[in-house]
């Protein structure tokens, strides 16, 4: 899907500023305006391609054609094909290394000459009134030098992005015809498109180019057996032990039993994980009247400390210099499924940070051809889905509508229904204006994006089927994925979800729900490009987003290479070609772009290892820390794995299960003791899978088994205010009115007791 638009901004100026801004704007040598759509006369034949692009050629770069299908049209690049003069642009490429913030000399020079000019004369001639006016006149002179300089690295970037989505075009033109069997090339066509490609690449910033590195299944990678070196550190945070005497409870009547605190699942176990159910309440009572937890040690929370001899190995693992953080990405071909075949591929899957898998499509009889979008029998196109407005450029640039560097990413985001933007794909039917996106830079080419298809409901399960032909540890349902634990939809997550991609479309900086482990199937036609960084770095990315004024939890932001090295941080940039599937491993931080026209097809899964438990068991914490939902309720699925008595043979699975497990149950024994005591108004669950998967309104926090509802306020007399969940810590704030069923509760203390002590291990 594409959608390419440029509009002009209709603007009066209602100021002085905005008057200066616009005749800067019309003054500039080098206008970007251009509409696509509205000027259809003029034939792409007609273009040509010289370095300073001129106006009415940039009407017409992209024509509309290409707005109206997927896939570009044979007509939209024939001309680049054919023509003798088509090459230029390629031999003399923006430089997309020119420093925008960096006036040109000559204009420097006029500048500085202006200012020597018109510089108001300080003698003591001058009376005091002619000063002023002489300050107020220099500083509408830096005001006008201000905006030109602004509308001039608009211009340079507007021009950038052109020059590379073209060329990106005729990849991918030229790609399809070499892989049609039936298209006949004319005379010199090939090898003029083929030098025209050589040109660009030859010119491109060689610390630009995507590294992969081929090896064997079965290769010992450096931080095998100690995943990125946190070992020691999820042990401390998640196994970590210490001895806690308690006395039995007071019977003292005067005492009130509070409510118990916000559950946390790192810090210092004070009981052993071995223990009975009896054994937790008589922990979890002792002390009712205050918040003294004699369960767990409450710890702040801190990031890793990246290991640097890990970094020195998988530099010489690599081949790299000791300055080069730019890692290969480890690229495998599965050439069978055999048994063997498999368990190899299953151990270096949890053993790398990132990983490409060539192949799997073929070994497993996988048909991926019935995932394309026109196949799919979606029963639900009336729902809406969200489609991204982005402006595509090269990847390893980030500027704003003011041609400026930053880490900022802007996109308008609508939503219209699948149905509509299955139709758009084939033909845009409205003017161009509909989809005019309301704020930003207008003079830019637009492309649309659309995210998150959710492929569900009986009309995909006949597609569906097709994946469980994978090997268990990557299917999106198995016995062995901890997210298959859960028994309703978290979308996305443990479902399956497909984007639709035009060039240059972005999915923005982020780690998985609960750092999950992900899996993302390029279905081609075209390549995306990824960035990944590995796990232990998170905490110096997390200053580093803040630093440069990006949340890092926020998915709005596209981080500078060149920053990454700068910080010594080691990343992964490589190219995922159609076919080939990518595996992110536990706490991945990672971010995308389509170089061309592609869907993917995505979902989590949870491995039952160690890592892949901890890790979630950090990132609990750190999102109540840091306010950010958990839509993932880690609890509620170590309870489902007791109560269907799994991974008891895997004892670094089973001990973060039954702690998970020992600190929700002697919250509970509070919390219900609480509520008894206190005479709340208590009864169980009416509301369904409402309360089976929520989290705090306040925290963010998991709201396991027993939930504390509050309702704002009416605004309005005839509206309707939902119900909203809180967890125990944390008190409806001012404008919430408690309801009248006050908490609700799935499963009463005798049934999670019961579950907990049939979950024992033969030792």
């Amino acid at each position: 899907p594409v959608n390419i638009l440029h509009e002009e901004r209709e603007h009066k100026p209602e100021s002085d500023t905005d008057a200066v801004e616009s005749k800067a704007a019309a003054s500039s040598e080098m206008q970007t305006h251009s509409d696509f759509t509205e000027r259809d006369e003029m034939q792409y034949d007609d273009m040509e391609f010289p370095c300073d692009v001129p106006e009415e050629h940039l009407h017409h770069q992209v024509p509309k054609e290409a707005v109206e299908s997927h896939q570009v049209p044979e007509e939209a690049v024939e001309n680049l094909m054919h023509s003798e003069e088509a090459p230029e642009i390629f031999q003399n490429p923006v430089d997309l290394d020119h420093d925008d913030n960096e006036p040109e000399n000559d204009d420097r020079e006029e500048e500085s000459a202006n200012e020597d000019k018109d510089t108001p004369s300080t003698s003591e001639a001058k009376n005091n009134e002619d000063q002023k006016q002489n300050r107020k006149q220099g500083g509408r002179r830096i005001n006008n030098k201000t905006k030109a300089e602004v509308e001039r690295r608009k211009a340079i970037m507007n021009k950038q992005n052109t020059d590379w989505l073209l060329k990106q075009m005729l990849s991918f033109a030229y790609e399809k015809k070499k892989k049609d069997p039936n298209h006949v090339w004319e005379k010199d066509e090939k090898s003029r498109v083929e030098n025209c490609i050589k040109n660009w690449a030859e010119k491109s910033n060689p610390k630009h180019m995507s590294k992969r590195k081929d090896i064997e299944l079965g290769t010992v990678l450096p931080d095998r057996g100690n995943y990125r070196y946190c070992l020691d550190y999820l042990k401390r945070r998640c196994t970590a032990f210490e001895t806690r005497p308690f006395e039995e409870s007071s019977s003292d009547s005067n005492m009130t039993t509070v409510a118990p605190p916000t559950m946390r699942l790192t810090g210092t176990m004070h009981l052993k994980h071995n223990i009975t159910a009896e054994d937790v309440k008589k922990a979890a009572l002792s002390s009712p009247t205050s918040k003294v937890n004699p369960v767990y040690k409450k710890e702040e929370l801190v990031p890793p400390v990246p290991d640097k001899a890990l970094l020195k190995k998988e530099q010489d693992f690599y081949g790299l210099t000791k300055d080069d953080f730019h890692l290969p990405c480890p690229v495998v071909s599965v050439a069978n499924m055999e048994p063997s075949e498999i368990k190899k591929l299953e151990e270096i899957s949890n053993g790398v940070p990132i990983l490409l898998m060539k192949g799997l499509d073929t070994a497993a009889k996988i048909d991926l051809a019935k995932f394309a979008i026109e196949k799919i029998p979606i029963a639900q196109k009336k729902t809406e889905i969200i489609v991204l407005n982005q402006v595509p450029q090269p990847a390893e640039q980030n500027k704003n509508d003011k041609g400026e560097d930053t880490w900022s990413i802007f996109h308008r985001e609508e939503k219209i229904p699948l149905d509509e933007y299955l139709k758009y794909l084939k033909k845009v039917e409205k003017k161009a204006d509909d989809y005019k996106p309301e704020s930003g830079e207008q003079n830019s080419p637009w492309s649309r994006f659309a995210t998150n298809v959710d492929l569900t409901g009986k009309d995909c399960k006949k597609v569906l089927e097709e994946l469980q032909k994978l090997p268990e540890h990557l299917r999106p349902r198995s016995k062995t994925n901890l997210l298959s634990q859960l028994d309703f939809n978290v979308f996305g997550i443990n479902t399956i979800q497909m984007y639709l991609k035009a060039i240059g479309s972005r999915t923005a900086a982020h780690m998985e729900h609960l750092l999950m482990a992900s899996i993302n199937w390029n279905l081609g036609p075209g390549p995306c490009v990824w960035y990944a960084v590995s796990y232990e770095y998170w905490g110096e990315l997390e200053k580093l987003t803040t630093e440069n004024g990006a949340n890092y939890h926020h998915e709005n932001y596209w981080p500078s290479e060149e920053e990454l090295v700068k910080n010594k941080i080691p990343f992964y940039k490589f190219e995922q070609l159609a076919k080939e599937m990518v595996y992110l491993n536990s706490g991945c931080f990672h971010f995308v772009q389509s170089n061309s026209y592609c869907s993917n097809i995505a979902w989590n899964v949870g491995q039952p290892t160690f890592t892949q438990l901890a890790i979630s068991m950090v990132a609990v914490d750190h999102n109540i820390q840091k306010k950010n939902d958990n839509i993932i309720p880690l609890g509620q699925m170590a309870w489902s794995v007791a109560k269907e008595k799994k991974f008891i043979d895997v004892p670094e699975v089973y001990e973060l299960i039954r702690n998970i497990m020992i600190r929700s149950l002697a919250h509970m024994e509070k919390y219900f003791l609480y509520i008894k005591e206190n005479e709340k108004e208590f009864g169980v669950n009416p509301f369904g899978n409402a309360s089976k998967n929520c989290w705090c309104t306040s925290c963010g926090c998991e709201v396991f088994n027993i939930v504390h509802w509050a309702v704002k306020k009416k605004t309005k007399e005839d509206e309707e205010e939902p119900l909203e969940p809180f967890c125990s810590g944390c008190t409806p704030p001012k404008g919430y009115i408690l309801n009248k069923l006050e908490f609700t509760y799935q499963r009463t203390l005798e049934e999670l007791r019961e579950i907990f002590d049939g979950y024992r291990s033969m030792e």
